[in-house]
């Protein structure tokens, strides 16, 4: 009896298996910066979204062509929460971009006080006098940014008011204003 079907099974064309492209969480790419979608999680305080982008292993600490990592963005938009997940899950939070600035530097710049206690009291390592490439500490990119409250509280924090970049700009030029409380912070008063 003559059989109807071929010997070997034919795949019709639109089910034919294609192989993923080799694609992972740290290596899909958004923009030319390539940006991960940690970054852009991170960058929009998308929380949940981090969070689950950790636990199926995005790297907390992959860079841009900037060197910014994901808590660069967290921290200079101020979300708090997103940047506790970066940390528990092992990033670097005291890294510098390619200008130089820290997490701590891109939240002194936007005023992100409540980011910036956090780094400093939560994180390990995180240094207050670290300088970007045209020498500016975190409490100088503050003073240039008009962030009083974010100066005030580094000072209290611990990073000196005295500090000045490769311009000789610091506080007394960029903030004379604030020079009163500084030096009270610097003397031991609190100044609050």
């Amino acid at each position: 009896v003559p059989t109807l079907l071929p010997k070997t099974p034919r795949k019709h064309p639109l089910t034919r298996r294609v192989s993923p492209p080799p694609y992972t969480l740290n290596n899909i790419t958004q923009t030319q910066e390539r940006w991960t979608p940690l970054h852009s999680a991170s960058s929009a305080g998308h929380t949940n979204v981090v969070a689950s982008l950790l636990a199926f292993g995005a790297s907390p600490n992959a860079a841009n062509t900037n060197g910014q990592r994901a808590c660069h963005y967290a921290a200079s938009k101020g979300h708090l929460e997103v940047l506790k997940k970066l940390k528990h899950a092992g990033a670097d939070c005291d890294v510098s971009d390619k200008t130089g600035a820290t997490p701590v530097h891109r939240a002194a710049s936007c005023g992100n006080v409540d980011v910036i206690e956090f780094l400093v009291n939560e994180c390990e390592g995180v240094n207050l006098e670290s300088k970007n490439l045209i020498g500016q500490t975190p409490l100088i990119v503050a003073c240039e940014a008009g962030q009083n409250e974010a100066v005030l509280r580094l000072a209290r924090l611990g990073a000196d008011p005295d500090a000045v970049d490769d311009e000789r700009n610091g506080a007394a030029t960029l903030a004379p204003k604030l020079l009163p409380v500084l030096r009270a912070i610097k003397q031991g008063d609190d100044g609050a």
